[in-house]
């Protein structure tokens, strides 16, 4: 069963993303967050396989969350969602190790296995 901790500080977004997530046969959402901080102390609680992170939450932004959450859980995988469209965005979650930055309703960016630093994103 692959474990899934959701972080977004809009319960709406939340459950929806539980209720899609769970669709997947073998996946399971452990626990919900609202912010930064609470994302951070669920993972360590729930020690999750993945934890899907909203990028800006309050108290602490998920990029930050993210880099707390790799030092002391480095076999987690991380994922973003954000409503933003920022190539700066798109870095930062790459240099944290995310695999993918996924903007709601529009693209997936995938850094470069061989140079994170060419970070261009799909046409629209």
């Amino acid at each position: 069963m692959l474990r899934i901790l959701v972080a977004d500080d809009a319960p709406i977004v939340r459950a929806g993303l539980k209720l899609l997530l769970e669709t997947h046969e073998g996946w399971s959402v452990c626990g919900e967050a609202g912010d930064g901080e609470d994302a951070v102390q669920k993972a360590f609680a729930l020690n999750p396989d993945v934890v899907l992170l909203d990028v800006a939450m309050p108290n602490l932004n998920g990029i930050d969350a993210a880099e707390i959450i790799k030092k002391y859980l480095p076999a987690a995988t991380i994922y973003f969602v954000t409503q933003y469209d920022s190539l700066e965005m798109a870095r930062a979650t790459a240099e944290v190790g995310a695999p993918r930055l996924h903007r709601e309703g529009s693209y997936t960016y995938r850094p470069s296995a061989s140079d994170r630093s060419d970070c261009r994103l799909p046409a629209r």
